[in-house]
């Protein structure tokens, strides 16, 4: 259980917290219409869309500073990464892990190093960093995962986590083989682009002007309960039709 240590002025709750998980909702199916349909050629589509997954990784917090029992939270997780596996695969032709994946393994790691020794942490952060100049393995990869946790950190206080925060959400959406690349082991920096600029103001500013606008709301929870938990699997599986009628639907990938 997530001991609360002292009052976490940045956690959501009842409808301001299911506001931003509809801002994270719509920001998600912007960035996949813009990626399915329009090939990712709509700029202002593609930059709305990187503030999606730090919404969802900070209501993830949310629940878990909360003390929301972690069995049933990562059960429902898994079970619907597994039924959304086969139509994300489908719908963008990907062969990494679905971001339901990503989230449940934030949950279990969050729980983890919340009973760990700061070194141990700044470790753990330290190798997430590092995890940007490598293949996607798992939607987000490694700074996606760890992101859930160092939300946490912040709501409990915790010191040097709003520091780390910044820089894993800096990096989050920021593709390092775009700004630095590795060449006979030496970083090559290459020349100035706006596009880096915009893609961090889509991770960073976007989220945080909508947790500004919804920690001003008051009132109940009003989505059902697994709304968006059924949305994911059925979202994609609407993108996986419009490929199939585009005749651009491909098997190839659940071939071994």
């Amino acid at each position: 259980m997530l001991k609360q240590e002292r009052p976490a002025p940045f956690v959501l709750i009842g409808a301001s917290l299911d506001t931003l998980k509809l801002l994270a909702a719509v920001f998600m199916v912007v960035d996949h219409i813009n990626l399915v349909c329009f090939e990712d050629a709509v700029s202002w589509m593609f930059y709305l869309g990187r503030g999606s997954f730090p919404l969802f990784a900070f209501v993830m917090a949310c629940h878990l500073y909360r003390d929301t029992p972690l069995d049933r939270y990562l059960g429902r997780l898994v079970v619907f990464a597994l039924i959304s596996q086969p139509v994300f695969v489908l719908a963008f032709h990907e062969d990494v892990l679905n971001i339901l994946f990503t989230l449940a393994l934030g949950a279990v790691v969050a729980r983890w190093a919340v009973g760990q020794v700061p070194r141990r942490r700044h470790m753990l952060y330290s190798l997430a960093l590092s995890s940007v100049f490598f293949a996607d393995a798992i939607d987000f990869d490694l700074i996606g995962i760890i992101l859930p946790a160092l939300f946490v950190s912040v709501m409990r206080g915790e010191r040097f986590a709003q520091l780390w925060t910044w820089i894993m959400l800096l990096l989050l959406n920021l593709d390092a083989g775009e700004v630095v690349r590795l060449e006979d082991q030496q970083l090559v920096v290459h020349e100035f682009s706006l596009d880096p600029v915009l893609i961090v103001a889509g991770t960073v500013v976007l989220p945080w002007v909508s947790y500004i606008l919804c920690r001003r709301l008051r009132g109940d929870r009003f989505l059902p309960r697994y709304a968006l938990y059924w949305f994911y699997p059925g979202h994609l599986l609407l993108f996986a039709i419009w490929r199939l009628l585009r005749g651009d639907l491909s098997l190839e990938l659940f071939s071994f």
